[in-house]
């Protein structure tokens, strides 16, 4: 029994050192796909307008689906033109990038849209450089969904039509802002974060009837300001590390917890339920302006 307490400790430094020298093997491959990257590869330049298919029902909303991997994304609204628009760089030793349309389902017309690294090397520590900005015309109804990891994304979706959106998002830090409301509410926001740093800014805006967010490993901050019109009913799930939701304005809704009704009112009703195994998620008073 004496040998219980000097055999865990040396089981956590060696779990320590085991650490460490992963991480070292990361950054010696971040600087080997540097490296190869500056020494061999060409910086390719991507500005493209894809129109709608022709058979495409434009007033039916359609898909952008999402596939990227160690990029810097940009998502703002664009010209009223039905036309999405994607422009950036990338480097053509070491990334790859297609964009399609096609049909799938019920949607009138899919946009799928892939960035990756090309090889393993790359893929374990993607070179940082690759940017990507996509224009979303704001009369064009849209969902959004698929994956995006690491990197980071700055999606500013307030004015455009996005109807629903479902992400995973990986390592690095995302934001997504409502700004201004979109052309309708969302049906619903699903966020899954398996490891990384989330940001929602002003969600009021957006609406969604719908919300669940899923952090494993990392931090979220929630902001519920913005022009709700819509009951909503908000789950989230935070593991390790902590997550902030901050309440709407009290003239935008009426916040009801898992521990009781809420008040009565004739605005909409907001409701959160904490389903963290641990006590990592606070709320909080609405932002100041």
């Amino acid at each position: 029994m004496g040998n219980v307490e000097p055999n865990s400790k040396r089981k956590k430094l060696w779990l320590g050192i085991l650490g460490l020298l992963f991480m070292a093997l990361i950054a010696t491959a971040a600087a080997l796909v540097a490296f190869e990257l500056t020494r061999s590869g060409e910086v390719e330049t991507i500005d493209e307008s894809r129109s709608l298919p022709r058979s495409a029902d434009p007033d039916r909303p359609g898909r952008l689906v999402l596939d990227l991997r160690g990029v810097e994304l940009t998502i703002v609204k664009g010209a009223p033109e039905k036309t999405i628009r994607v422009s950036g760089s990338y480097n053509s030793a070491g990334y790859d990038w297609t964009a399609v349309y096609s049909t799938e389902g019920d949607a009138p017309w899919v946009y799928r849209l892939e960035v990756q690294p090309i090889g393993l090397l790359h893929r374990l520590a993607p070179a940082p450089g690759t940017a990507l900005r996509i224009e979303l015309p704001p009369n064009l109804p849209l969902a959004i969904d698929g994956e995006i990891s690491g990197g980071s994304t700055s999606a500013e979706l307030g004015s455009t039509w996005t109807v629903a959106t479902t992400l995973q998002v990986g390592p690095g830090q995302h934001r997504f802002a409502f700004s201004e409301p979109l052309r309708q509410p969302m049906t619903h926001l699903h966020l899954d974060v398996p490891v990384g740093e989330i940001e929602i800014a002003q969600l009021g805006n957006a609406g969604p009837g719908d919300v669940r967010i899923d952090v494993g490993t990392g931090e979220a901050c929630i902001d519920l300001r913005g022009e709700w019109t819509v009951d909503s009913r908000i789950e989230i799930a935070c593991g390790v590390g902590h997550c902030d939701i901050h309440e709407p304005g009290r003239d935008d809704a009426v916040i009801a917890h898992d521990d009781g009704p809420g008040e009565r009112s004739a605005l909409p009703r907001i409701e959160i339920h904490d389903t963290s195994m641990l006590d990592t998620v606070s709320i909080s008073e609405a932002l100041a302006d």
